[in-house]
């Protein structure tokens, strides 16, 4: 899809639990099925950072996750929990906005290392994630049913 051009250039700001209903529509939109209850929950987690892309008054991308310890490193970890641009700012930037401020964020937080989940046959996140840095880990993702 053609990238729309917007007549501001994208803004970051920190998201609180009041931007919940904005991004449980936008979610929504990018296939998600976060509530705004959900949303609003996970952003008053204590060490969650949070951060919304504005442009012309309105949300169109978001970036956020938590710095903790974990996986044996030495250091602090951050963890890249939620991600979402619009479909039609894809490919204008936003993206690599969000994440280069919140990988500065997570760095003032003394991270040393960040971590993300992709699905495995994901088409749009892998690459783009591999685009901005991200490489594949020693780790394997498991799970199970509760």
């Amino acid at each position: 899809m053609p990238t729309v051009p917007a007549t501001t250039q994208p803004k970051t700001r920190d998201l609180t639990a009041d931007d919940a209903p904005a991004l449980a529509m936008l979610s929504l939109r990018l296939g998600g099925s976060e509530t705004p209850e959900q949303w609003g929950a996970f952003l008053r987690r204590p060490r969650v950072i949070a951060l919304g892309a504005i442009e012309d008054g309105r949300l169109v991308g978001y970036a956020a996750g938590e710095v903790r310890g974990g996986f044996g490193m030495p250091g602090a970890v951050a963890w890249l929990e939620a991600f979402g641009v619009e479909v039609e700012r894809r490919g204008a930037g936003v993206g690599r906005l969000l994440v280069a401020d919140l990988l500065q964020r997570f760095a003032r937080e003394d991270a040393t290392h960040v971590y993300t989940l992709v699905a495995v046959h994901d088409q749009v996140l892998a690459p783009f994630f591999r685009q901005v840095g991200f490489r594949d880990e020693p780790l394997a993702c498991l799970g199970r049913t509760l």
